[in-house]
């Protein structure tokens, strides 16, 4: 994945989808919540939400779903950049 600072979100986690009874999830096949592997490109040009929504994937291997923690199976996380974090 390469990350801009006009990218949202839903475009790491996927947009929400009502679930049928009163709340709203994620869909996250195929996406960072779900991989083993992941590779993020550009990451210092992330925008504060992205960077914000996936630190405790990155950190804690633990992804936040409508209050509920879920445990993430990723196990290598490769991120580079060519500028300096803070810009």
């Amino acid at each position: 994945m390469v990350c801009h600072e006009v990218h949202y979100a839903r475009r790491v986690l996927r947009p929400n989808r009502f679930n049928g009874i009163g709340e709203y999830r994620r869909i996250t096949a195929n996406k960072l919540p779900e991989a083993e592997i992941a590779f993020i490109d550009e990451i210092f040009k992330a925008n504060s939400a992205i960077l914000n929504s996936m630190l405790s994937i990155i950190k804690e291997r633990i992804y936040h779903d409508g209050g509920i923690a879920v445990k993430v199976p990723l196990n290598t996380l490769i991120a580079a950049s060519n500028e300096n974090a803070g810009g």
